[in-house]
């Protein structure tokens, strides 16, 4: 990138150099952005066996201890995730479902639903079903904005929300921005996909208005994704110098690449008076892979 930026400058390689704000700069003050440089430089190129190093004195972040902007807020109780997020005017969304997958209820009509105490709008889209109201939930988990556009602000742990998001609402993705805050995170898959693309499906429903959604604790164990299990027969045998000298390692596994990137991958997406297809699951090949790579022994 110095070498595109200094041909681009017009000076020579030494003349150019980085400033640690995303910009490389000459010797005589003319400066051009990281994201400029980086558009133009083309990554075929054969590697250097000996490139320059950066000297130590020339360091500008290793070597140096330097304080984490997130923890004061999150060791002294402050604002620091996603749970922790208000908008003006922010209303307060639950979904309605059956205690497990496959369960539907049998709601009262929406003129009822919609007269309870505390309930500003009740959303209803085939099988999907949630009462949004003024009162302020436990935790926040899911905030979606619908106006001429949609905002889904997002945990760090949420996939492609955005084109699901697009497709729930029949959008054009640009219309569509997702904003990733720092969430409690989780290993693997959970439900942030789901509740992300529902959140935005009712504030769509809702103009103008933050919604914020929030699955409760039962509702994420009923109703999170479940991956199928896996079957592993392994068979070993070793000698009397205690050598391995048998070893037969079976796996019986599905695809695990089930990771949401469309509509019809998450549960509202099955849900809506017009469905969207299940995306098939297929193998993902070596060596990332998936089942493929459990049978790989140690």
């Amino acid at each position: 990138m110095l070498a595109k930026a200094a041909e681009a400058l017009g000076v020579a390689g030494a003349d150019a150099a980085t400033t640690g704000n995303v910009t490389i700069v000459a010797a005589d003050g003319r400066s051009l952005a990281d994201g400029e440089i980086a558009a133009a430089v083309s990554l075929h190129v054969e590697a250097l066996p000996n490139a320059p190093l950066r000297q130590k004195s020339q360091f500008r972040t290793m070597g140096f201890n330097l304080p984490r902007l997130d923890i004061p807020a999150k060791t002294t109780g402050g604002k620091a995730f996603i749970q922790d997020m208000r908008l003006p005017g922010m209303l307060h969304a639950r979904g309605i479902r059956g205690p497990s997958i496959g369960t539907r209820l049998e709601l009262s009509p929406d003129t009822e639903i919609e007269a309870m105490d505390g309930v500003i709008k009740f959303v209803r889209n085939g099988d999907f079903a949630a009462v949004v109201s003024r009162r302020v939930n436990r935790s926040l988990v899911r905030v979606g904005v619908a106006e001429r556009r949609s905002v889904d602000y997002l945990d760090t742990q949420s996939g492609d929300v955005r084109r699901q998001a697009a497709e729930l609402l029949n959008s054009p993705i640009e219309t569509i921005r997702a904003i990733h805050v720092e969430g409690a995170g989780c290993y693997e898959h959970n439900g942030a996909d789901d509740v992300g693309a529902e959140a935005a499906l009712i504030a769509a429903s809702i103009p103008g208005k933050p919604i914020r959604l929030q699955w409760m604790r039962d509702q994420e164990f009923s109703w999170e994704p479940l991956g199928l299990g896996m079957v592993t027969e392994v068979e070993a045998a070793v000698d009397a110098g205690d050598r391995i000298v048998k070893w037969n390692y079976d796996v019986w596994s599905n695809p695990h690449n089930n990771r949401p990137v469309v509509a019809g991958g998450i549960l509202v997406g099955n849900e809506v008076s017009q469905p969207f297809p299940l995306p098939e699951g297929k193998p993902i090949p070596m060596p990332e892979g998936g089942g493929s790579r459990n049978s790989n022994a140690l």
